[in-house]
């Protein structure tokens, strides 16, 4: 990657409004100018702490007993960015301006994911954008197990996603989550995973989170896996 694209990308990151997931809205977003501040708040202020989520009718218990996975889309999976990724990092484009990367392994980490776990995608994108990006990258995860920013709700001055809309136990449950503001919520079921925004040396997928799901997959209850990892810190670049 050349210097002007690692710039570029880390200008990208100091600009976006982080709310992708667990967002606590006292914060100012950084560096925001004073126009853009105030549309955030408008539209923080269009959560209604009264109004419930978008009626959402959570699937039958798969017939096989296995565990569900709840997967953050945006930094946990791809980035999204009007700039062409490092040409080591695979992408595709949802429009002629728009470049979603793939984090490395996600091709393979999603049939994975597929084959050992009822997948959920919950993400608090848009649902316009976030269904371009989950018919290419996830096209077998069906509407039913697809949660978008119209399912958040606001609690505790955090907007956050809401798993018991899921009404899976919360034994056999995983939230893979790039925001550490999820575990103000959701602490036992949590992993945070790195967030990721186009660097092509990473290995998180495949080399860290798949193991320990794997140890979830054959645990009688995931949250003591995931009380085990809480304090673990490691680095998933060469």
């Amino acid at each position: 990657m050349s210097d002007e694209q690692e710039r570029a990308i880390e200008a990208e990151g100091e600009a976006e409004i982080e709310i992708d997931s667990d967002l606590d809205i006292q914060a100012t977003p950084r560096r925001e100018s004073p126009n853009r501040y105030n549309r955030f708040q408008r539209f923080i202020r269009s959560f209604s702490t009264q109004q419930p989520p978008t009626l959402y009718k959570a699937p039958p218990l798969p017939a096989d007993g296995r565990k569900c996975l709840v997967l953050d889309m945006d930094e946990t999976l791809v980035h999204c960015s009007p700039f062409p990724p490092h040409p080591s990092v695979n992408y595709f484009n949802i429009s002629e301006t728009e470049y979603v990367y793939m984090r490395p392994g996600l091709e393979e980490f999603m049939s994975y994911a597929m084959e050992h776990f009822e997948v959920f995608i919950y993400t608090f994108a848009e649902r316009d954008y976030a269904e371009l990006v989950l018919n290419t990258i996830a096209p077998n995860i069906d509407e039913d197990h697809r949660l978008y920013r119209d399912s958040c709700i606001v609690k505790k001055s955090l907007i956050i996603k809401d798993l018991d809309m899921l009404q899976r136990k919360k034994s056999k449950l995983i939230f893979v989550d790039d925001n550490d503001k999820a575990l103000k919520v959701h602490k036992e079921n949590t992993i945070v995973i790195p967030m990721w925004k186009g660097m092509p040396n990473d290995h998180a997928l495949m080399e860290w989170l798949v193991p320990i799901l794997e140890m979830c997959n054959n645990a009688n209850d995931t949250r003591t896996v995931i009380k085990n990892i809480k304090n673990q810190t490691r680095r998933f670049t060469t």
